[in-house]
């Protein structure tokens, strides 16, 4: 059924049409489909009895020695049980038996859909090119080929040399744009022909399904495009119950479509091959002649093919090596970035000022970051409001993409045309679709003019029966000028924008743990303070409360007698006194380490020969009242005279908290103080026998605030043994514990003689 007048063109019917399984082949050879192992005739070409003077029908179903001779048969029976990949093509040698009279025949097998596809064709061609003229002629243009560096002159070259070799009246470099459109790059041609060089056809030119055969079968020749197809017989498979796949075949017949184009073109022989770039078809090498029929040999093709795969690895390494530059110019813009970023507090305010790196990273004119309800702006971009409006509409597209970019902005959003000069592409990456985060890159608007090889604009046609296109007939040079569109945004320019994102996206995550982290520390600096401020204050203000009352109590008994106060009362008071004045100098003694250690702003005062058998005497001079009022033995075991580089005050801090910490833990037993020395290191060890530490608690005695005991039965901070560890590794030392719950507590302090102390620690 025809379509209503006006009515738009499924322009998709030619992406419909079987083009991989015609049902026929051209007629200048004989296709036979086989079936393994017996190699039994399935299917065979109508022409097989114009061409060997045997009845298809006849042929259906028989063994392949009707056709062929039995050395042929068996040459081909060897080569089909050692080929087992089914698109390769494999050649040999064949007669046949056409009406007894042997033929010499090139012979080309592939397989497909577990069944074996024999296409024959004659050697002894009289208008075939010698393939041994042309294998020395292919080698010397190769040479010639592979001296050119730079893309454009190597395409024309290629044009050049195809021609020269395969004498074919145009041969033509046909590259495939973004948009699927087609543009000849490079040409050679007969002087009077008219020339394509520059011109752009449409993408229905060469339909999708084209495209992908053109991937799967890189060669097709068209000897004769007048040619009457050869049906298959029968026209379905035997075995498959369905038209058979021919897209490897040679002699494949090509679409009514397309023989129509090339008569439209007045081409009378083609040869096509294709250009890949890794997986993708990147163009073709279009042959055409328009003289008569033109046929290359097997042997011809497969070296034009040969010839076409190092073509394109030039291409290849050509298009990579000029964009080589770029990308390292890009991965530089990167890295600036990047720089710019870890040293910001707002890492997309510093995108925004890096605006010379930002723009040259996509060789953008201006760029906009969105970013916790921020916009920065840099270069030259659309105003606010449009940047808002554009934001909201990205954020709203149905599509969940990573990355958008068009070199065409008002196609998919209309409102941007009034502000074209600025934004006519778009490359925009997502940071949060959901809170509105992108990085946008503008591009203005470029004019640009296409030469089309006839009118683009001109409506499809059906065909008589409804059923397919009418291919153009006109290809006169076309003139279109391009409005509203930027420069398209090249591969790696996209890669450089995503490498980007990875790199904004790190730096969130890398932010957030950060500020977690901060959080963390925060919260349990608060609590430490919290504690400490409630444990100090209750520590103070006990022996000032001490001090107050007895003090108050003195001056009472004074205020009381007229006569000289006795003795035996005050000397209590006063040596009371004195203790709570030594703890609450140790307290703040304590604190005041405490806040350099944490500060960073520990210092040593260190000094040749200083005794610690001397030091650990006077402080236990110092202990003795306080252990005699106990009634606690003090037991003293020194090595005389152990003699170090140390810091004497800081020693004498470590020995006093010792002691006054088995003092206060070790019941009414006696502590014992040992030192020993080596030629290198002393060694303290204070130990009690006390209330002891639990096991699980040992590992937690020298962090800061830590008690291992009830507070509510005995007082402290909790720094003590916390500022001696710090004091003993800042002496270049290690302090160690031993302890059982009950028995007693043995501290051991190991300190070098003679360290060597950093220049930062030495006061």
């Amino acid at each position: 059924m025809n379509s209503p007048p006006h009515a738009p063109i499924d322009l998709t019917i030619c992406d419909r049409e079987p083009i991989q399984s015609p049902g026929s082949i051209q007629p200048h050879g004989v296709l036979l489909v086989l079936q393994e192992p017996s190699l039994t005739i399935l299917q065979v070409s109508a022409n097989v009895e114009a061409l060997l003077g045997l009845s298809p029908n006849h042929l259906v179903q028989s063994p392949l020695n009707t056709v062929l001779t039995d050395d042929s048969i068996s040459f081909l029976s060897q080569l089909t049980f050692e080929s087992n990949h089914h698109t390769v093509h494999r050649t040999l040698d064949i007669q046949t038996r056409a009406k007894n009279n042997p033929v010499n025949w090139r012979g080309i097998f592939h397989r497909t859909q577990g069944l074996v596809i024999l296409e024959l064709e004659k050697i002894d061609r009289s208008d075939a090119i010698s393939i041994e003229s042309f294998t020395r002629q292919l080698r010397i243009s190769m040479y010639r080929l592979h001296k050119i560096p730079d893309l454009q002159p190597f395409l024309e070259s290629v044009s050049y040399e195809l021609k020269r070799l395969t004498h074919f009246d145009r041969v033509m470099i046909y590259r495939f744009n973004e948009d699927e459109t087609g543009e000849v790059v490079a040409e050679s041609k007969e002087i009077h022909l008219q020339p394509f060089l520059g011109l752009t056809f449409p993408a229905s030119d060469i339909p999708s399904q084209a495209r992908r055969l053109y991937v799967k079968n890189r060669l097709r020749a068209i000897p004769d495009a007048q040619y009457i197809a050869s049906p298959l017989i029968p026209e379905k498979n035997l075995i498959l119950n369905a038209p058979l796949d021919l897209s490897f075949s040679t002699l494949r017949s090509v679409s009514p479509v397309h023989l129509e184009y090339l008569k439209n073109l007045d081409v009378r022989a083609s040869l096509t091959i294709s250009l890949l770039n890794g997986e993708k078809l990147w163009g073709l090498i279009a042959c055409h002649h328009y003289e008569g029929p033109k046929f290359l040999a097997y042997e011809v093709r497969s070296e034009c093919e040969f010839m076409a795969q190092i073509i394109e690895q030039q291409i290849s390494n050509k298009i990579e090596s000029e964009n080589k530059e770029l990308k390292l110019a890009a991965s530089s813009c990167v890295t600036q970035l990047i720089s710019k970023m870890s040293n910001a507090e707002n890492f997309a305010y510093s995108l925004a000022q890096s605006d010379d790196a930002l723009l040259a990273l996509t060789q953008a004119s201006g760029a906009v970051i969105s970013y916790e309800g921020e916009i920065y702006l840099a270069g030259k971009t659309p105003t606010l409001e449009n940047v808002k409006q554009l934001l909201t509409w990205l954020q709203n597209k149905p599509e969940d993409q990573t990355i958008f970019q068009t070199h065409f902005l008002t196609e998919n959003y209309p409102p941007a045309e009034p502000f074209k000069n600025e934004a006519s592409g778009i490359l925009s990456i997502s940071i949060s679709k959901a809170n509105q985060e992108f990085l946008i890159w503008f591009r203005p608007e470029v004019l640009k003019t296409v030469h089309w090889g006839g009118d683009p604009s001109k409506p499809a046609e059906l065909d008589a029966t409804g059923t397919r296109l009418n291919p153009r007939k006109s290809f006169d040079r076309w003139k279109e000028d391009i409005q509203l569109h930027s420069k398209p945004w090249l591969t790696y320019q996209i890669d450089a924008a995503l490498d980007l994102r990875t790199v904004i996206l790190e730096t969130i995550i890398r932010k957030a743990a950060e500020i977690k982290r901060l959080n963390t520390d925060l919260t349990k600096a608060v609590r430490s303070r919290d504690d400490f401020i409630s444990v100090a204050s209750h520590e103070l203000k006990t022996p000032l409360t001490t001090l107050l009352l007895q003090i108050q109590l003195m001056l009472k008994t004074a205020l009381k007698t007229t006569d000289d106060i006795p003795r035996d009362s005050i000397i209590p008071k006063l040596q009371l006194v004195n203790q709570q004045i030594v703890r609450l100098s140790l307290l703040i003694e304590n604190l005041m380490d405490f806040s350099r250690i944490t500060a960073g702003r520990l210092r040593l005062k260190v000094e040749s020969a200083v005794n610690l058998t001397q030091i650990i005497t006077e402080v236990t001079r110092f202990y003795s009242s306080e252990f005699e009022n106990a009634h606690r033995v003090l037991q003293l075991n020194l090595q005389p005279d152990v003699i170090g580089t140390w810091d004497a005050m800081r020693l004498g801090q470590i020995v006093t908290n010792l002691i006054s910490n088995s003092l206060k833990y070790g019941g009414k037993n006696p502590v014992r103080v040992t030192l020993h020395a080596t030629e290198k290191q002393a060694t303290l060890q204070v130990i009690d026998h006390g209330i002891g530490i639990a096991e699980d608690q040992l590992n937690r005695i020298f962090n800061r605030f830590e008690r291992a005991v009830p507070e509510h039965s005995y007082k402290g901070l909790g720094l003590g043994l916390w500022i001696t560890r710090q004091i003993v590794e800042a002496l270049g030392g290690k302090i160690s514990v031993k302890s059982e719950l009950g028995q007693g507590t043995e501290f051991t302090v190991e300190i070098p003689r003679n360290p060597t102390y950093p220049d930062e620690t030495i006061h």
